[in-house]
């Protein structure tokens, strides 16, 4: 059985794949919050990492990077390294961005973490 965390997050996924990054925002704002406890980190990360996918999608970069860089500190402490994958495409997205509206600052503290992070992984294999 799939829970209302779960079906809420998918349907703002889904959302946000589509092009309607309004429709997936609203979910997130309105109704996933509550939908979601706290204690569930690995559903806490991917909500980080789909709100840092819809506030790309609005040009939002700031919230985007501040997004990315959460759910990186989240998802290594749990070692989660699917999502560790995801969150370094997203700062591949964020470094391609030619805006004066980017976090520049952020987006270079994000990279070298991730940097850090596989570079000691790397080591560690």
């Amino acid at each position: 059985m799939v829970s209302d965390g779960d079906y809420l997050l998918n349907k703002a996924i889904t959302y946000n794949l589509i092009g309607r990054s309004e429709q997936a925002e609203e979910i997130l704002d309105d109704e996933l919050e509550q939908a979601i406890p706290r204690h569930q980190t690995r559903q806490n990360v991917w909500m980080q990492i789909v709100r840092a996918q819809v506030a790309f999608k609005q040009r939002d970069f700031f919230t985007a990077t501040s997004m990315a860089t959460s759910a990186f500190l989240a998802c290594r402490d749990i070692h989660s390294v699917e999502n560790l994958a995801i969150t370094n495409d997203l700062h591949t997205q964020l470094v391609t961005v030619k805006s004066s509206d980017v976090n520049e600052q952020g987006v270079y503290d994000l990279g070298a973490m991730l940097t850090a992070y596989y570079t000691t992984s790397a080591r560690i294999s």
